[in-house]
């Protein structure tokens, strides 16, 4: 029997899951609540009694939604991490927070565990209540790009019978205006400005008739990713991935959402280099124009890097690697 919205077990199961959004318990406590779930039992003759509480997509989806509007209020003044870093102790927090939740949200969404128009419903009707103060950011753009390739997700998109409503919620979420705290060069605040291209071009790829509601002013963002791109991939040398500027590594997390097959090749053709690369030599180094090959030690990929690509990205990265090392066996 369903739990009834506004009891006390329905109380006690929300907060169980707020408190859970916030500390992040171990994995095997969420594969609890997954395998715990109606959605999950056979039929009704394999109920089984399991102690604990059963979360149902609802509650799921109130906690979630709750749990966005707190990441979403505004921060608090603080003194920068150094001298040399563009943002600030609780903007770098916060950070960390946004991505521990959406590698949450990303696997609830893909075991349906949130309805996701449902979820849209509701927290487009938080947004526009006013009741919470929110900052002008784009991180629910960046949450929502980090599903949208999930099969559940443009299962629901595409068989939607409002889709057009729907999509103009989605849009309702990219916030034009650039906070202060977001505006200061870092890969995130790079991130977070570029990313509703990859948002506006999934919209576009799903009905085209959208158009009318897409901002252009997005569409040249996507452009000038694309022209980013080619700029990085012109000619013989690689991208250095261990010594990457905070602008270029922000364009490569929007490249992951936006090109993820062509920024995946790159990372493994990085991961899979023999270590050798051709130096042309300068002036009093050599003759102009010499070459000479050079020994490289090749590096695994920064954390710093992989900490904001998209997720998509990672489990198609960790397919390919897979594929690598255990080939034939």
């Amino acid at each position: 029997m369903a739990i009834q919205r506004g009891s006390l077990d329905w109380e006690r199961a929300l907060r169980c899951l707020r408190h859970a959004l916030h500390t992040m318990p171990s994995p095997d406590w969420w594969r609890r609540v997954l395998s715990i779930a109606p959605c999950y039992r056979q039929n009704a003759q394999q109920h089984v009694s399991v102690p604990g509480i059963v979360f149902s997509p609802e509650m799921i989806c109130e906690a979630i939604i709750d749990r966005i509007m707190e990441l979403m209020q505004p921060l608090s003044t603080s003194v920068a991490i150094s001298s040399t870093s563009n943002i600030s102790t609780a903007e770098a927090n916060r950070w960390q927070e946004w991505l521990s939740f959406a590698d949450l949200f990303f696997l609830l969404m893909k075991n349906g565990q949130i309805d996701f128009l449902d979820f849209i419903d509701k927290l487009s009707s938080r947004f526009t209540s006013g009741e919470q103060q929110i900052v002008r950011t784009n991180h629910v753009t960046w949450l929502l790009a980090q599903v949208f390739r999930l099969e559940i997700v443009t299962n629901a998109l595409n068989t939607d019978p409002k889709k057009m409503e729907t999509i103009r919620k989605l849009l309702s979420f990219h916030k034009e205006r650039v906070s202060d705290q977001s505006a200061n060069g870092s890969p995130q605040s790079t991130l977070l400005e570029f990313i509703s291209s990859s948002q506006t071009l999934r919209v576009w790829s799903m009905n085209l008739s959208t158009r009318e509601f897409l901002n252009p002013e997005e569409l040249q963002k996507g452009r000038q990713i694309d022209e980013w791109w080619k700029q990085m991939t012109k000619g013989e040398r690689a991208m250095d991935y261990m010594n990457l500027d905070d602008k270029s590594m922000g364009m490569f997390w929007v490249l992951s959402h936006t090109m993820t097959q062509p920024a995946c090749d790159a990372l493994m053709n990085w991961l899979n280099s023999n270590g050798l690369s051709e130096l042309t030599l300068q002036g009093s180094m050599g003759q102009p124009g010499e070459r000479h090959t050079v020994m490289l030690e090749t590096c695994p990929l920064p954390m710093s890097l992989l900490s904001g690509v998209s997720l998509h990205l990672c489990v198609r990265l960790t397919a390919q690697i897979e594929e690598t090392m255990f080939a034939g066996q």
